[in-house]
């Protein structure tokens, strides 16, 4: 209902100010003849040569964009200024026929109010122009596709696997015994470094147990792999 009721009123608005502004070319509406100041006001707005052509003008373009539908808040804010000269008019020198200028006047503000959402940034008391706001860069983001992620991190952890692996290899081979470097025990799941302690370095398995930073002997069994336990002796692991 609300709807309706603004369409209607956008209609009524539009082809008032249409139909009086191609009467002001075409002059099809027959009007009394004016005379006093009423009419030696008009007949200055003529004698300008440009004056009244413009407001027609005006009221044509705002009338046809209302019946349209089309930047509605652009025409009634061009009309505005044309009510206010027309309600004043009627008001100081021809009050009898100020009625339908009053009407138009309740139209426009009930429109203007409907709208309201699109005057309000022309209401601020403080607006910083375009051109003084800080430009900001703005770099498209790089995107990748789902499966060269996965690719790429797949690869990343077999060199991280293989660099783990290369310094397990070198840390055992430091070992500066009689045997010159890492050897195997007799049990699968045990490796021998005779260095400075002469304690296993090592735990050889399915899932290996990485060295101390400190390079400090672990527990020869994988299964106690802490470093506050005693350690077992090279001896008893072979």
């Amino acid at each position: 209902m609300k709807l309706k009721l603004i369409i209607a009123a956008r209609v009524v608005l539009g082809l008032a100010f249409f139909v009086f502004g191609l009467n002001g070319f075409l002059h099809f509406i027959p009007q009394p003849p004016i005379s006093g100041p009423p009419g030696e006001f008009l007949g200055a707005m003529i004698a300008t040569g440009y004056l009244f052509s413009l407001l027609k003008v005006t009221e044509v373009v705002c009338g046809a964009l209302l019946l349209a539908g089309r930047f509605v808040p652009l025409a009634l804010t061009m009309l505005a200024p044309v009510l206010v000269n027309i309600v004043f008019f009627h008001a100081f020198l021809e009050p009898g026929m100020i009625g339908l200028p009053l009407v138009l006047t309740a139209i426009e503000i009930y429109l203007a109010w409907v709208y309201r959402g699109a005057f309000r940034p022309m209401l601020q008391a403080r607006v910083t122009p375009d051109d003084a706001q800080p430009v900001v860069e703005r770099r498209p983001a790089i995107v990748f596709p789902r499966d060269d992620v996965a690719h790429a991190a797949g690869h990343v952890v077999l060199l991280l696997r293989r660099l783990q692996g290369r310094r397990g290899c070198r840390s055992r081979g430091r070992g500066g015994g009689r045997h010159g470097g890492a050897q195997k025990c007799g049990k699968p799941h045990c490796a021998r470094a005779d260095g400075d302690a002469g304690y296993p370095a090592r735990t050889i398995g399915p899932r290996p147990i990485s060295h101390h930073r400190s390079r400090s002997p672990v527990n020869c069994d994988p299964q106690f792999p802490s470093r506050l336990e005693k350690p077992v002796p090279a001896s008893k692991c072979i």
